[in-house]
């Protein structure tokens, strides 16, 4: 993966603000609060039902599934968070790769893959036919919530 070299790279590839420092604190809050309003709406701010057995609260990093609440570690929050702002469409793995480990210098895509096997051990039914955590071959992934139209790009598949 090439790393930007500028500001002006790192804003047209993957950054959505640059802050420099020092920076000003207030100014820091306003820039966090403007992006947080830009993407709160597309992602419910309590509960995410997926389905019959399948809830998530995002914000608290825990799932209940089949009623038991289940802890997910911070980066399979920040993915999941990825999916459910683009809820029913297909994420790529480029980008859930720089949402998960954006400031890892040698990130892999086989980060993504291990992290969606280990996600759906905890929330799909049955993990190695997934309904909620949907593989989009050559693509990425998305998130499905039972009863949403289903993208039609998506090719189901253990890994992208």
């Amino acid at each position: 993966m090439r790393r930007p070299s500028t500001k002006a790279d790192l804003l047209e590839e993957v950054a959505e603000d640059y802050v420099t420092k020092p920076y000003h604190y207030p100014e820091l809050r306003a820039r966090i609060a403007r992006v947080m309003r830009r993407i709160g709406d597309k992602v419910p701010r309590r509960e995410l039902v997926l389905g019959p057995d399948l809830s998530l609260e995002l914000r608290r990093r825990t799932a209940t599934v089949r009623g038991e609440p289940i802890q997910l570690t911070p980066t399979e929050s920040r993915l999941l968070y990825a999916l459910a702002a683009n809820l029913g469409n297909t994420v790529s793995t480029e980008t859930l790769l720089d949402r998960g480990w954006g400031d890892t210098d040698d990130a892999d895509p086989s980060y993504v893959w291990v992290t969606m096997r280990r996600l759906r051990q905890k929330i799909e039914p049955d993990p190695d036919h997934p309904v909620h955590l949907v593989t989009v071959r050559g693509v990425g992934y998305r998130l499905v919530s039972l009863g949403l139209p289903p993208d039609p790009v998506a090719l189901a598949g253990d890994d992208a």
